[in-house]
């Protein structure tokens, strides 16, 4: 299943699906209530837009399930910190709304591991496709919002 990535060509926002690349990143927060696994997807379109200083060099996808149930998942976009309007960067985090208090003390301690700012964003998605592409466009209308 591919996601979208973001990058800008001639200062405008485009939303592109690649297939994840590079690396994958699992981890659980001990300091949660609850074990969490959490996967983090870094997405790159090629060598020469990782070398390049106009463009953002990578997309971070995400994706959050306990283990043994796949119920619980959400999604989020990092963007690189030179095209955020914000000093310390830009994350637009989408959570399961039905676990906002989880999903923001992940997402205090997201932006710690990662020097970042997160913007937290809440949105309901389950497993109907049309909520969750709801959530996800959503999410790029931030995004493209937060960049221009």
């Amino acid at each position: 299943m591919t996601q979208p990535e973001a990058k800008t060509t001639q200062g405008e926002l485009n939303i592109e699906e690649v297939e994840p690349k590079t690396q994958t990143l699992c981890f659980t927060d001990q300091h949660l209530e609850c074990a969490v696994l959490f996967n983090i997807i870094i997405m790159r379109n090629n060598e020469e837009q990782i070398q390049s200083d106009d463009k953002p060099d990578s997309c971070v996808w995400v994706y959050i399930g306990s283990p043994g149930s796949p119920v619980f998942k959400s999604l989020s976009v990092a963007m690189n910190t030179r095209f955020s309007k914000k000093p310390m960067g830009t994350d637009i985090i989408g959570w399961n709304s039905g676990a906002d208090r989880v999903a923001k003390t992940f997402a205090e301690r997201l932006g710690i591991k990662f020097k970042k700012t997160i913007f937290y964003v809440s949105y309901n998605i389950d497993n109907e496709l049309s909520l969750q592409s709801f959530a996800e466009k959503r999410v790029h209308a931030t995004l493209k919002e937060l960049l221009q």
